[in-house]
């Protein structure tokens, strides 16, 4: 009996622990921009937080790597 309520004491702790950021402590810093990402394989959406700087960064190298791929085209045609 003591060692079930010894586990669940530390496993509330540690769940607790886990998280010591609160979404609105993030979300309410004016240079943060936090969006949830869908992780491939995952049902599950994943949150994540960064400066609108590197957002920014983020998204201008995202669409330069697009417009790459759109220049090349399909590469892999089947010519027969």
């Amino acid at each position: 009996m003591k060692k079930l309520i010894v586990i669940i004491i530390s496993s509330l702790l540690f769940l607790s622990g886990c998280s010591s950021l609160s979404e609105d402590s993030l979300s309410s810093n004016e240079n943060m921009v936090c969006e949830k990402i869908a992780v491939t394989g995952s049902n599950i959406k994943k949150r994540t937080c960064m400066s609108k700087e590197l957002a920014e960064e983020r998204r201008k190298k995202n669409q330069e790597a697009m417009r790459e791929i759109n220049k090349r085209g399909n590469i892999y045609q089947d010519r027969n």
